[in-house]
């Protein structure tokens, strides 16, 4: 006992003699500790955690690869918004094909209005993440062709902002000020897109009804994700191989 005692009060001294290293090991030592724990969430809450979809081994995304410039997509592999039609009509090694982007919105209609996050998406994606509604459907391709309103809820919107409604199919929301139809509700532990740190980032999903038109004039931006399943016994090289012939 009397030899512990001895060591605790040589050590004071020595953090008394030399206080400035000695707070400053401590305080290297907390940084390293929260920039690792830091980094923990991140991992597990993105890559440690299971995918919340059926065979993920099968789901890839596409997109452009060029040389010479910059999309300016944040790192993310994207394409414009008139090359979702181009991949998804001439490419043969997928099960499913769909585009999305991530976007925000102004839910109104009860109390203040509020930003939410959510996802344009047509109805390829749904159909390569193999998630169904637990409420409702998802839209068909004729609905997003026909620019139609509506929406599918996260089950955290559903039953935060609506208070689990049985009844919400049907009913509206207000987006940027425009009425939305309810027609799904997906899982509690559906999320997609999928952002590192960022867990159930998106709100609701609405279909991305492109017209003709805007087709045409975005080609220049790369402001879209694809996603898609693959075909069973394609090879990530046969899909590379088709996608570039159609690119």
């Amino acid at each position: 006992m009397q030899a512990i005692l001895q060591e605790i009060r040589h050590a004071l001294r020595q953090f008394r003699d030399s206080t400035g290293f000695s707070v400053t090991a401590v305080l290297m030592l907390a940084f390293g500790i929260a920039a690792t724990t830091a980094t923990f969430s991140v991992v597990e809450g993105v890559l440690l955690r299971p995918l919340p979809f059926p065979d993920p081994s099968r789901l890839v995304s596409l997109g452009d690869n060029f040389q010479g410039g910059d999309s300016g997509n944040g790192g993310f592999i994207a394409v414009t918004a008139a090359e979702i039609r181009s991949y998804i009509r001439d490419t043969h090694s997928f099960e499913s094909l769909g585009g999305y982007s991530s976007t925000t919105y102004e839910l109104s209609g009860a109390g203040e209005p509020v930003q939410v996050s959510a996802c344009q998406v047509n109805p390829g994606v749904f159909s390569a993440l193999g998630v169904m509604p637990i409420l409702g459907r998802v839209f068909t391709q004729k609905e997003d062709d026909d620019k139609q309103q509506l929406a599918v809820l996260s089950y955290s919107f559903w039953r935060d902002r609506l208070l689990s409604d049985p009844h919400v199919l049907g009913t509206q929301i207000h987006l940027d000020r425009k009425s939305y139809v309810v027609i799904g509700v997906m899982p509690r532990n559906f999320e997609f897109p999928l952002y590192p740190g960022h867990l159930n980032h998106s709100e609701l999903w609405v279909p991305v009804s492109q017209a003709d038109a805007e087709l045409a004039t975005d080609s220049g931006s790369w402001g879209y994700q694809m996603v898609g399943r693959l075909r069973a016994g394609v090879t990530l090289a046969q899909a590379s191989a088709d996608a570039e012939r159609v690119a």
